[in-house]
């Protein structure tokens, strides 16, 4: 099964193998199944300032990097699928920095950015739970470099247990 090979160095690029060394060996579904609940829970019973803390100055709000979290997800489970449907052309990159100025976070309710998580987690594990192994194989353009639908499943992973590991302790 497609979900339980960590994809190799040519099924993404470098900088996105810090992510996928992240993630347990074994089904990546299943840690993304949980890693959502094990993120919420280091934001449980926080004060309500606890959102507009940032871990050095000039970083991230918890807010807008919960919003980060949620704009990477959406952006790679979109890349799955593109390459998993065989989608032609290169897709774009994820700016990242303006996303996460125009997300309109600092606004939100934390429990307004984590409805949204949820519900881009859902659409993401439904695609994947119905990917083949030949799907799951397809690969693709995005930001001038070659990413299969499988390495897209494990940077999602990953990326939320970088987060959780280093910002939301």
């Amino acid at each position: 099964m497609w979900s339980t090979v960590r994809p190799s160095a040519n099924e993404h690029h470098e900088y996105y193998a810090t992510y996928i060394g992240q993630v347990p060996d074994g089904d990546v579904l299943q840690t993304i199944r949980s890693g959502i609940d094990l993120t919420v829970a280091h934001l449980a019973n926080r004060p309500a300032s606890f959102a507009d803390y940032r871990y050095a100055p000039g970083k991230w709000t918890i807010r807008e990097l919960l919003a980060h979290i949620v704009d990477t997800e959406r952006t790679f489970g979109f890349r799955a699928f593109w390459f998993a449907r065989a989608g032609a052309g290169e897709l774009p990159s994820l700016e990242q920095g303006d996303f996460v100025a125009h997300s309109g976070a600092a606004a939100r309710p934390l429990e307004s950015l984590i409805a949204e998580w949820h519900a881009v987690r859902a659409a993401n594990l439904a695609l994947f739970e119905s990917m083949s192994d030949q799907a799951a194989a397809r690969s693709g353009l995005a930001s001038g470099r070659p990413f299969t639908a499988r390495a897209c499943a494990w940077i999602i992973a990953g990326h939320e247990i970088h987060h959780r590991n280093k910002h939301l302790k």
